[in-house]
């Protein structure tokens, strides 16, 4: 199916789910709704069982060696701002030719070259095309696991139409002329997912160790998702989709043949994990391979999932491991998983989680392995520790960092750690306490 069809099908289903809402009403009966989103390791079972990646043994990135004489023994950790001036910033990566320089998306559509703590040029600049307000943005960025040979990029954004605005995942490349920036006008639209209220938008995408691009996108919204987007197997809304960029009998990308729902009229076949409310955040251990998300509760509880293939995480019938009837969708009636951790929503945890990383960095050698993550009504951050079958043992690592403000993590091209401080613009690097 061309790019067209495909999207005319999405167009066709959403319009079945009901008439756009206006944002005023969506925002007056949302209130709780996040904004922008809303240790050892048991590295036995890893790759492609742990992670439900399906198909052979993943490709790791290899184990590096730590510098002799810096790792700090202990489990104590602190956050030092490592720079301010940002736009809403929300993704940040290495840079991939610039040792020690960083890649930072804003949600202004703009990604930035930031180096000791400055902005020094811009990567990429899509700002005009993307829509820029509310819980809106530019929310995805990656690069391509061939980036030193196909110089290829992959966005998630939102885009103005006249219903409201779609989310579109895109693969642009770097100039011809400036190999050190990317060319907006080398965009090619991979999917166009319209949306019809501006909450619960998911918006991650990474590449996983078998070379496959996943994409998070959240129900929808708004609240209670009277869509039943959770539960609905045809529709893309609250899934994590699996596909592989490269185009195919004129489709923009291909389905991978071992997605768990190819050949399954119930489900769609990019589709590689369902039953989610709004996955903000997930991320790949880069030593296990194994899947971390962070999935945002509704009334009560907030959840944090390892990523299976095929699995149907409960909403919107179920919240977290619970039973939930405030929603009124029907039960799709397939087993579902239930989270490796959650946490009540109340005025001392927060209420919006936001999935972060498996440390696996050389400065701290005794935290490895353990997973941290945040939530952004608390200003609250924590680590966790894994057996394998679930996770526990948590810490706090920081509190106190303001309302909305913790919405994502980011990584260094050594695992080091950094913390996003998102309404205040700033990034904090996380260094032994």
């Amino acid at each position: 199916m061309d790019l067209e069809a495909r999207n005319g099908a999405i167009r066709r289903w959403i319009r079945r789910a009901g008439v756009p809402l206006a944002i005023a009403a969506l925002l007056a009966g949302c209130p709780a709704d996040p904004s922008p989103g809303g240790g050892g390791d048991d590295d036995s079972a890893v790759a492609s069982e742990s992670a439900g990646l399906p198909g052979a043994t993943p490709s790791l990135s290899p184990v590096r060696r730590c510098r002799e004489g810096l790792p700090v023994q202990g489990g104590s950790v602190r956050f030092v701002r490592e720079a301010e001036g940002l736009v809403h910033p929300l993704v940040v990566l290495p840079h991939p030719t610039r040792k020690g320089a960083l890649l930072v998306a804003q949600r202004d559509g703009r990604v930035v070259v930031l180096r000791d703590g400055r902005v020094e040029g811009t990567f990429l600049d899509l700002s005009d095309r993307v829509y820029y307000a509310t819980e809106n943005g530019l929310l995805g960025f990656a690069l391509s696991p061939g980036f030193a040979r196909d110089g290829l990029v992959y966005v998630h954004f939102h885009e103005a139409t006249a219903e409201l605005f779609d989310s579109v995942v895109a693969e642009l490349a770097v100039s011809a002329e400036d190999p050190e920036t990317v060319d907006p006008g080398t965009a090619r639209d991979l999917l166009r997912v319209p949306q019809s209220n501006p909450s619960h938008n998911g918006g991650a995408l990474e590449f996983g160790p078998d070379g496959m691009l996943y994409i998070a996108l959240g129900d929808g919204g708004p609240s209670h998702d009277p869509h039943c987007s959770g539960s609905d197997g045809e529709t893309p809304l609250g899934k994590i989709l699996r596909i592989d960029p490269t185009p195919s009998g004129g489709a923009p990308y291909t389905v991978p043949a071992d997605n768990p729902f190819v050949g399954d009229d119930g489900v769609l076949d990019e589709a590689w994990a369902w039953g989610l409310r709004n996955p903000w955040r997930f991320t790949f251990d880069r030593e296990t391979g194994r899947m971390w998300i962070g999935d945002v509760g509704q009334d009560r509880w907030e959840e944090i999932d390892v990523g299976i293939a095929g699995a149907h995480y409960g909403w919107s019938v179920r919240e977290g491991a619970h039973e939930y009837d405030g929603s009124g969708c029907e039960d799709p009636g397939v087993p579902t998983v239930d989270p490796v951790f959650e946490y009540a929503q109340d005025e001392a945890t927060g209420a919006s989680v936001t999935g972060g990383y498996v440390y696996r960095g050389c400065r701290m050698p005794d935290l490895r392995g353990r997973y941290f993550f945040a939530d952004a009504v608390s200003g609250q951050a924590w680590s966790l520790a894994w057996d394998g079958e679930a996770a526990g043992d948590r810490i706090e690592v920081l509190s106190g960092m303001g309302f909305w403000e913790l919405v994502a993590w980011g990584e260094d091209e050594e695992g080091e750690l950094y913390l996003v401080r998102h309404q205040a613009g700033e990034l904090y690097r996380m260094v032994p306490g």
